[in-house]
């Protein structure tokens, strides 16, 4: 719009500039014209009005007497600048020897001879006959200079010049205005009112002013933005029709999932207690172990499941009248993960002030603590620290600080901001320690509704800092303080995985494992390592960097989702290196789609295993893959023996 608006400013200004040079030029002739000819008018209308003066009596005369003749000098003031001189001649029609005075009433003696000639060369002569009362007493002969008759001509022009140049720069300024005003003022108004559309005010239309072509864009525009109005209507009734019904599936989901947590209840309820009885009956195994760890996680996702659809749904189910020791909880909380946080060399420390209470669930604050620990634990580095710390912190004394500060791998500023979002995890790639984004929901979820304030900082590679600001109660006389709390025990994941090391055979198979669950691994090594040299790895970088000093695999089992490279860019790394592009590769996940499965195959993998599967099934696959590779391996190498067999007897 900004171009055609230039477009027709240019237009616009091109026509008003050629217009006004031909009118300066058609005025400057006519006014030449016209100075010319009011010059001649001039000069005969100034003779006449000598004539007219002299007859009434308007110019008084001056008789002298000279001898017997009657001389007639007559002093004449003329308006007009162009007459210069003025001489009379005797009734005899001479010009005598004497005195003339001039216009400005110089009085100087000339002679006849030369003077007359000097005038006649020098001045245009009009003669004017003088009368009294119908007497002629002689005649005025009137000298007009060439020289200032072109002098004032010119000076005239110059003057008519300059006042016709001002006239047409006003005449410009009020053409261009007038034109720009007529040509212009309905552009504008159309493109204002593409702008306002644009802005998404969709109910504005064009003024049809004219009927021209601008008048019809502005019908065209109108015609476009109803049709665009209607596309949208239809477009926002559809997005609204669609929106109740995702709304609606995702509630069926939703619901979906609620019944299958509370129907999977019961069952993990039953293997938990009759798991706990046979363990405390016969003691727990490292198999036992496993499978209680794995249960205990299994319920803890469960609870946090239905628990965060509560809270979204508004379900109360939390006591936040109750009073809490908050200082003698979070010390005692400390003291509980301590043995965990020692598996992982971790190291917790506190500073907690004593005496400090809140209002507040505490089943609501021991899940509070609970998740902060663990992840601060979880997240952390070897040989890295946990540090609580509980204080008052203004004059007033009615506001509490809780931090949980840690040393471990950071979050960056972009999860940061969704950090407190359900289902959110801190990573794209998926960790073996990382859980599924709803236990920092329910903590925000739970502090909001005490109204209270939670914050984190971070920094990656350096650790995590969360700080919760809690309303201080303060104890008064009768006040019931809750004193027996039964605090959760957290999940310890550092299972003591027994994993042995490879008793190499070369009658066996090379088989390698990469998979980030320790306790996977340990499953499956305890299958397999009879069956093949067994060797494993963590993650794709560690099983690519392993290639270089274990025997060569002959066959690849790849979980996906890995921490530090997944099994998707492990495996292009092996396909573009000669050394290793040979290898069977076979996809193990946890993900069923079947666009993930396909993805796999069109990569090269010969196979794509779903967890939970029988590893009496992968053992199965594997034998069956390597079968095929060694009766491969052997046809091959019988088809070039005996090629080279028959050359030789050919020889």
């Amino acid at each position: 719009m900004k171009r055609i608006k230039e477009s027709m400013s240019l237009k616009v200004n091109i026509i008003i500039i050629t217009s006004i040079v031909i009118l300066m030029s058609i005025i400057g002739v006519v006014s030449l014209l016209y100075l010319s000819n009011k010059l001649y008018n001039d000069v005969i209308s100034t003779s006449k009005q000598i004539a007219n003066r002299l007859e009434y009596n308007l110019i008084q005369p001056v008789w002298e007497y000279n001898y017997d003749q009657i001389n007639l000098v007559i002093s004449l003031e003329i308006e007009y600048p162009h007459i210069s001189a003025i001489l009379y001649k005797n009734l005899n029609n001479e010009i005598e020897t004497g005195k003339i005075k001039d216009k400005h009433g110089n009085i100087f003696d000339y002679n006849k001879n030369i003077v007359t000639d000097a005038l006649n060369k020098s001045f245009r002569i009009i003669d004017v006959l003088i009368e009294n009362n119908g007497l002629v007493m002689g005649s005025a002969i009137i000298y007009i200079s060439d020289k200032l008759l072109k002098g004032k001509l010119l000076e005239l022009i110059i003057n008519t010049i300059i006042q016709i140049i001002i006239l047409s720069i006003i005449m410009s300024f009020v053409v261009i205005f007038t034109l720009k005003k007529l040509l212009l003022t309905n552009i504008l108004k159309l493109h204002e009112t593409v702008k306002q559309f644009s802005l998404k005010y969709f109910n504005v239309r064009a003024p049809i002013i004219t009927n021209d072509e601008i008048g019809q864009l502005a019908v065209s525009f109108n015609n476009m933005a109803d049709t665009i109005m209607n596309y949208s209507q239809t477009i926002e009734d559809k997005i609204r029709e669609r929106t109740l019904q995702l709304v609606d599936l995702n509630k069926q989901k939703t619901n979906f999932f609620i019944n299958l947590a509370h129907e999977t209840k019961t069952p993990l309820t039953l293997i938990s207690n009759y798991l706990e009885k046979d363990i405390n009956k016969r003691g727990i195994s490292y198999e036992l172990g496993i499978v209680k760890n794995n249960i205990d996680k299994l319920k803890r996702d469960m609870i946090n499941f239905l628990d965060m659809e509560k809270l979204e749904r508004g379900q109360i189910f939390y006591n936040h009248n109750q009073i809490l020791n908050l200082s003698d909880m979070t010390s005692m909380k400390a003291d509980i993960f301590i043995e965990i946080a020692k598996k992982k060399n971790v190291k917790i420390t506190k500073d907690i002030e004593k005496d400090i209470y809140i209002k507040i669930d505490p089943f609501a604050m021991d899940r509070i603590l609970n998740n902060l620990i663990d992840n601060a634990i979880k997240y952390n580095k070897s040989e890295g620290y946990v540090h609580l710390k509980l204080k008052r912190y203004n004059s007033k004394g009615n506001k509490v600080e809780l931090e949980v500060q840690d040393t471990g791998i950071g979050i960056d500023n972009e999860h940061i901001k969704h950090i407190f979002e359900p289902y959110h995890q801190v990573s794209h790639r998926k960790r073996n320690i990382q859980g599924i984004g709803m236990g920092l929901n329910i903590v925000k979820k739970i502090i909001d509704a005490i109204n209270c304030n939670i914050e984190v900082k971070s920094e990656l590679l350096k650790g995590t800092k969360f700080k919760i600001d809690f309303n201080e109660y303060i104890l008064r006389e009768n006040d019931n303080v809750k004193k027996e709390i039964n605090l959760s025990k957290p999940i310890d994941r550092r299972t003591e995985v027994k994993l042995e090391d490879v008793n190499y055979s070369e009658d066996k198979y090379n088989l390698l494992i990469v998979d980030d669950n320790i306790e996977m691994i340990g499953c499956l090594q305890e299958s397999m390592r009879e069956l093949y040299n067994f060797f494993y790895a963590l993650n794709g970088r560690e099983a690519f960097n392993m290639l270089e000093y274990i025997p060569k695999p002959h066959i690849i089992i790849s979980d996906i989702m890995m921490d530090a490279m997944d099994g998707y860019e492990f495996y292009e790394n092996i396909s573009i290196d000669e050394r290793y592009n040979d290898i069977p590769f076979i996809f193990l996940t946890a993900k069923t789609s079947d666009e993930e499965k396909l993805m796999g195959l069109k990569k090269g993998a010969i196979d794509y295993i779903y967890k939970p599967f029988l590893i009496e099934e992968l053992i199965a696959k594997v034998n069956s893959i390597l079968k095929n590779l060694t009766f491969q391996k052997n046809t091959v190498k019988s088809q070039l023996i005996k090629n080279f067999t028959g050359n030789k007897i050919r020889a």
